[in-house]
């Protein structure tokens, strides 16, 4: 093997006393690591609450869109298990129109809305996307009239639920001579 001096390579000793700083400058001291540091810091806090705050504002615009935007809008309303009322009593009892946003509707309010009614004993309101709402009802099933000073309709629960109308007593039993008795009254 040759040697270094023998490949022509000179050994090159180690630089001392080099100066990376200007002439009288002086490494920068705790103090000055300390605040950078703490510069740093609070500037990656300052970019991550900028982040969120855009972040946050992609995402109330991309609701806005969602809950305004025409393509989801309702164009059918399926009514399943009414036999009493009729789908345009629902439908109006509901408050809904054709071409609302279906995002924009409250399916709870809704559902409260269509309980409002006494034939109604549950209700489900769901959405079926991109264009229907479904009401999917229980109807009271009514069992008889009972005279309790007015005419009332009983369910087969036993329950009153509503006051006749004449059109009702007259396809109904009704029992007459029942008292009503409470405790809590």
């Amino acid at each position: 093997m040759l040697t270094e001096k023998a490949a022509g390579h000179k050994r090159k000793s180690p630089r001392r006393n080099v100066r990376l700083r200007g002439k009288g400058t002086k490494a920068p001291g705790r103090e000055a690591v300390f605040v950078l540091r703490l510069m740093y810091f609070f500037f990656k806090k300052l970019v991550f609450a900028v982040f969120l705050k855009v972040l946050t504002l992609v995402f109330i615009f991309a609701y806005d869109y969602i809950t305004q935007t025409r393509f989801l809008a309702l164009t059918e309303i399926k009514i399943i298990g009414n036999a009493v009322i009729s789908d345009k009593e629902l439908i109006t009892a509901s408050g809904l129109e054709m071409g609302t946003n279906l995002f924009s509707i409250d399916t709870d309010e809704v559902r409260q809305k269509l309980l409002s009614n006494e034939w109604i004993k549950e209700a489900e309101v769901e959405r079926d996307l991109p264009f229907r709402i479904i009401f999917e009802v229980d109807e009271q099933e009514a069992m008889l009239c009972a005279d309790l000073g007015h005419i009332f309709i009983v369910n087969t629960d036993g329950c009153v639920f509503k006051q006749a109308l004449a059109e009702n007593t007259q396809t109904m039993t009704t029992v007459r001579g029942l008292n009503i008795y409470d405790e809590n009254w």
